[in-house]
Parts: structure tokens; C-alpha cells; sequence
């Protein structure tokens, strides 16, 4: 079965781009696609499983969620 999904990440598109390229070609049962644009990310991802899906997605959430956490902690601490 192949499964697909979709992400979109709204701001800081290219520094983003540049934390996640090197990421990309770290699974063997999913694909990733990244475009980015002048105003956002886009993550297409096809997988050959729900289990290989459910991993991609988790990583890209999890570089995603240590990316806002670092925001936040700089925003907070000047």
C-alpha cells in the first residue's frame, strides 16, 4: 500500500530548508520531497507502509518541534 502526506510550515521556509536538507535521504521506505518557496515549506512524503509513514512524520515533527523550542527559548532570553 502506498500512503502519502502533507506538510506545510508557513514561516522561516529557508532556514528551515537548510536544517532539514541533510535529512532527506536518511530513509529507506519513504520518500521526501521539500520545496520552498519565499513564504513557506512544503514536505510531500510518500511511504510503502503506515509504520514507515508514521516514523517519517515523526521526524520531521520532532526537528520541527526542537526548531520552535529554540525560537521560543531565544525570543525569551534576548
Amino acid at each position: 500500500m502506498k500512503l502519502k502526506a502533507e506538510i506545510v510550515v508557513n514561516n522561516d521556509a529557508d532556514l528551515l530548508y537548510k536544517c532539514f536538507k541533510p535529512e532527506m535521504n536518511k530513509w529507506q521506505r519513504a520518500k521526501i520531497e521539500i520545496k520552498r518557496n519565499k513564504d513557506n515549506l512544503h514536505f510531500s512524503i510518500q511511504a510503502e507502509d503506515a509504520v514507515a509513514l508514521r516514523a517519517t512524520l515523526n521526524s520531521i515533527t520532532g526537528l520541527l518541534s526542537v526548531y520552535e523550542k529554540t525560537n521560543r527559548l531565544i525570543g525569551k532570553n534576548g
